[in-house]
């Protein structure tokens, strides 16, 4: 990009992207507190001029890796990724393009990527990166559906580049930025305070219940253990008890009839040698696994209840 059209936009975010506490109410993360500044890219990137520069720089900076395509996160994201696909087929060049939902759709087909992904690696775009907790959460929903991404392209960046090493190092990943605070005379974050990344540990086994209902967006049955088993409910009624070690079904357990998609949402709990359990229906069972049975359990129905509670049986 030459130097005129980097000062150009470098103005343009400075005037019009960076808005401070003297001329408006920024108000912080926590839905109280006050900020002192915010970055708006939209002010900008949702205008032709700007727009067209922006997908300018990113041709600029990966033609050479040609073919790809491109993917982002709804809902900031999105008008850069049309802005790079127009402007491949301006420059005889076309890729696809993709986005990624914050959370899966609750009705029709129930997506969480949208667009046709093809084979081709993926580069991820956004206006910002400030932990990168954004970029990382496409990273493991694109690599869950077989998805390979190569490269995160963001025009500004909040922290120093070493703060996003270990996304870039674990999953082989390249990232680019255009900006950082400093070049707006502030100064940059201090790196994200460190958290257990649960990628550190190796899957030993992983189990995938049937049928889930993604449209009932409400806390569902979490598992608990006993010294062998791991014992769950699901949304199509089947109640589960997996072998800790290899993750493999011993045996299940289906419960009556139910409202489609709401089979066991409730927690199951332990009492004594049994296992209760609580349906949508409001019924809930106590579940006994006798020596002589080895295929399944005995159920008892003990009645009717909105939650299990405890009780000497």
């Amino acid at each position: 990009m030459s130097s005129n059209a980097y000062d150009d936009l470098k103005g343009a975010i400075a005037s019009s992207v960076l808005i401070k506490k003297a001329n408006a109410r920024i108000i912080n993360a926590d839905e109280e507190s006050l900020a002192d500044w915010i970055f708006d890219f939209r002010a900008i990137l949702l205008q032709p001029q700007w727009l067209n520069r922006y997908a300018d720089i990113f041709w600029e900076r990966y033609a050479s890796q040609y073919p790809f395509q491109v993917c982002g996160m709804e809902s900031a994201a999105i008008s850069l990724v049309a802005a790079i696909v127009m402007k491949g087929v301006e420059r005889g060049t076309p890729v696809n393009g993709i986005f990624v939902r914050k959370s899966r759709k609750r009705q029709g087909l129930l997506k969480q990527i949208e667009g046709t992904p093809t084979n081709d690696r993926i580069i991820l775009v956004d206006d910002l990166i400030n932990s990168g907790s954004t970029f990382n959460k496409q990273i493991k929903i694109l690599t869950a559906a077989d998805a390979r991404v190569s490269d995160m392209f963001a025009l500004l960046a909040f922290r120093d580049t070493s703060t996003y090493t270990s996304i870039q190092q674990e999953n082989s990943i390249k990232l680019q930025t255009l900006f950082t605070l400093k070049d707006f005379d502030l100064p940059l974050l201090s790196p994200s305070s460190p958290k257990i990344p649960s990628y550190y540990f190796d899957m030993v086994w992983k189990f995938s219940a049937p049928h889930p209902s993604y449209n009932h967006v409400v806390q569902k049955s979490s598992p608990i253990l006993d010294d062998h088993h791991v014992y769950f409910g699901t949304d199509i009624g089947d109640f589960f008890a997996l072998d800790q070690t290899d993750g493999k079904i011993v045996w299940t357990y289906e419960i009556g009839k139910h409202p489609p998609g709401k089979g066991i949402f409730p927690r199951p709990i332990f009492a004594r040698d049994s296992c209760i359990l609580v349906d949508m229906m409001g019924m809930y069972m106590r579940l006994t696994q006798r020596q002589e049975q080895k295929n399944g359990p005995i159920a008892t129905l003990i009645g009717l209840a909105f939650l299990p509670l405890l009780h000497r049986i």
